[in-house]
């Protein structure tokens, strides 16, 4: 189930202490059963939370029994996303494949961070990576 609301900041904590926390932007996707293998992947790495923009009906095929250790929230539209994430502190990284693109290996990840993961095929738009920090 989505949630329509952000949990309010005392519930939102890192899942490992005294790490930043993570969040994961799921933006514009087009093959909502690839959410399945984001969640699996994303329990992985401790992220706390999956913001959903866009769709309301979502797959979770391929999650292996993670989706329990997911929280997830729904945006109608990216604008608001990023402005809540934002003003509660976190910078927003988008991860594309370009020329212009700086190795995610060497980002220290030292704060609160939301990761935007765009389309599977034509990648963020230009509207997601101005938003981006």
């Amino acid at each position: 189930a989505l949630s329509s609301k952000l949990p309010t900041s005392e519930n939102r904590v890192s899942v490992f202490p005294g790490y930043p926390d993570c969040r994961i932007i799921v933006y514009n996707v087009s093959k909502s059963r690839n959410i399945g293998a984001v969640i699996r992947t994303a329990v992985a790495f401790g992220v706390s939370e999956i913001a959903i923009v866009g769709l309301r009906k979502i797959s979770t095929l391929g999650n292996q029994h993670t989706i329990k250790y997911m929280r997830f929230i729904h945006y109608d539209k990216i604008d608001d996303c990023v402005r809540e994430f934002k003003a509660d502190g976190y910078k927003i990284v988008g991860i594309e494949i370009g020329e212009d693109a700086k190795d995610v290996t060497t980002h220290p990840f030292y704060e609160k961070t939301a990761i935007v993961l765009g389309n599977e095929g034509s990648g963020l738009n230009d509207k997601m990576l101005s938003l981006c920090d």
